[in-house]
């Protein structure tokens, strides 16, 4: 699992739609496609399977199954993930159809690191191969630095990735876990879970 931030923290104007509850706001965004762990066939065991950024389209009469095409890391055995199945061309958006002809890569992606996608084909995703960044939305912060800063932050997980909270926000004040801990120890951080999102309070 790998992960990096662009100055979270660094002071930028406020947008007129703010959340004013808020000093900043960060989201975490994954940077590739989930890998899936799967039994290969060709491989005889358990291996991950990786995004081919295409698409496997299938017309049956006036019927159409979307597929994404994910290959074993090895091998490069193939794996369909089910998009539509026996859909009238009229249920698909026109604009998105010609994106699964053309493979469209922005599209694969977007699939590909969708949870809910994964969940409906059941299918494992490998949350330890997850790269992924904080990428600040807004802020308006008195102090800059990670160690001055007081405040709230919220997080915005809209991919509801995996990822524990106490090491969110040891990554997101650059703290190591043993700091953060002692700092949510004596009060002078709080935690707060809010469904996939996180609240950081940053006491004096």
């Amino acid at each position: 699992m790998s992960y990096e931030i662009r100055n979270p923290l660094e002071h930028s104007p406020t947008p007129a739609n703010s959340r004013d509850t808020f000093d900043v706001i960060i989201s975490i965004v994954p940077t590739n496609s989930f890998q899936i762990i799967r039994n290969c066939a060709t491989c005889n065991r358990k291996t991950r399977f990786q995004n081919s950024n295409r698409f496997r389209v299938n017309a049956n009469g006036n019927k159409i199954d979307v597929w994404l095409i994910y290959s074993c890391e090895h091998c490069k055995h193939t794996l369909n993930l089910s998009i539509y199945e026996r859909k009238s061309p009229s249920q698909i958006e026109p604009s998105e159809y010609q994106k699964f002809l053309q493979n469209d890569e922005t599209l694969a992606e977007k699939y590909g690191s969708s949870k809910n996608f994964f969940s409906q084909n059941k299918a494992e995703i490998d949350w330890e191969t997850l790269s992924y960044r904080y990428t600040k939305e807004f802020g308006q912060a008195s102090k800059t630095t990670q160690t001055s800063f007081v405040g709230h932050i919220y997080i915005q997980n809209d991919y509801d990735l995996n990822i524990r909270t106490d090491k969110m926000a040891s990554e997101i004040l650059q703290i190591s876990r043993s700091q953060l801990k002692k700092l949510i120890k004596d009060q002078k951080i709080v935690l707060t879970k809010q469904h996939r999102n996180v609240i950081i309070e940053v006491n004096e």
